[in-house]
């Protein structure tokens, strides 16, 4: 299991080590809002692009971070970390015992697509669910204090319900309001012979209520609900681009409804006309060739591709042409697809 695991390790890092960046690019791109965020000060705009030209020669500009390479792997993602702690967990468990074995079995939910999935709509809906943790935070906090000033008394120290500080009523009733209920886990009479009060009971009432609904009914849907609808953005998301593969040509963008309006085959465009590797390969090609045996067609395609500082173009796609639809108007299309959702029966 090592020496498979150390093999993994050293296969991983040869195969992308060209591709392996050690950035972060959230920083990165934190650093980038911060210095757009300055910039947009129009006093502190003309300081610093005073200071720019007089010594950096207008080369300090505050530019996008964009990845050096296509295909970039950020050493610091789940994936390379969590291979290399696989290694380190697998020379652990040799050495020390099987027990850090366990570890290892996230290995097999690595390329998951349903956790990758879950990863990303975590990590997209990351601001909002960290606002909700802080107002939960917030809340439980408040009701800390109200609890060390007005009922410490109904925290027992021997059931482990510490209430002596703020600090400790905050530990305590996250403990029990999270884990359980805070009107079930502290007794409604704190200590035996309690005398039985109304007003007492009334508040009680309020403030464990009061609790449930806010943090523990309110603060959990709400979690539950921003992931919900964080799914749905992606599910909406993955149909829309699936449904653009399948009906939609890649390389003109023309719809495969115009093709059979006319009676033509929109498979064969798809393999024959507009391949999309024979793109690819053209391009492979003229990356093969020096600059200066390109002819005058190849120099304007190779021109366009995005390669080192170009951004590249699109230019030399026959976007919105194709030789089967000599007479295909782009503007026509709107009212195409009108006509379609008119015109066609609701089974």
């Amino acid at each position: 299991h090592t020496l498979l695991a150390i093999w993994m390790i050293i296969q991983y890092m040869a195969k992308h080590w060209d591709n392996l960046t050690f950035s972060i690019p959230v920083i990165n791109q934190l650093i980038y809002n911060i210095n757009k965020g300055f910039l947009r000060r129009k006093y502190f705009y003309k300081v610093a692009h005073f200071l720019d030209k007089v010594f950096c020669c207008g080369r300090c500009e505050v530019k996008r971070p964009v990845p050096e390479r296509y295909f970039q792997i950020s050493f610091f993602s789940f994936e390379p970390l969590y291979r290399i702690l696989f290694t380190i967990l697998s020379i652990v468990a040799l050495v020390f015992g099987g027990y850090f074995y366990c570890g290892c079995m996230i290995y097999l939910f690595l390329r998951n697509t349903v956790l990758i999935n879950v990863l990303k709509a975590v990590r997209k809906s990351a601001l909002q669910l960290v606002t909700v943790f802080i107002l939960g935070l917030v809340v439980i906090y408040i009701y800390a204090v109200i609890s060390f000033a007005l009922i410490p008394n109904y925290f027992n120290p021997e059931r482990d319900e510490f209430c002596e500080s703020v600090f400790e009523c905050f530990i305590t009733i996250t403990r029990l309001g999270l884990l359980d209920t805070l009107g079930l886990g502290l007794r409604i009479r704190p200590y035996p012979n309690y005398e039985p009060n109304f007003t007492v009971v009334g508040m009680r009432t309020l403030y464990d209520i009061i609790f449930l609904i806010v943090v523990t009914t309110l603060g959990l849907n709400i979690v539950i609900a921003i992931l919900v609808d964080r799914f749905t953005d992606l599910r909406e998301e993955r149909d829309k681009i699936d449904d653009d593969n399948n009906t939609r040509c890649f390389i003109c963008s023309i719809k495969k409804d115009v093709f059979e309006r006319r009676g033509l085959d929109y498979h064969k465009h798809w393999t024959e006309d507009h391949n999309v590797w024979n793109y690819i390969h053209f391009a492979l090609y003229l990356d093969t060739l020096h600059e200066n045996d390109h002819n005058a067609l190849e120099k304007h395609v190779f021109e366009q591709i995005p390669v080192g500082n170009n951004p590249g173009s699109i230019e030399f796609f026959p976007l919105r042409k194709a030789k089967v639809l000599p007479d295909y108007d782009p503007k026509q299309e709107p009212l195409d697809d009108l006509r379609d959702d008119v015109f066609t029966p609701n089974i």
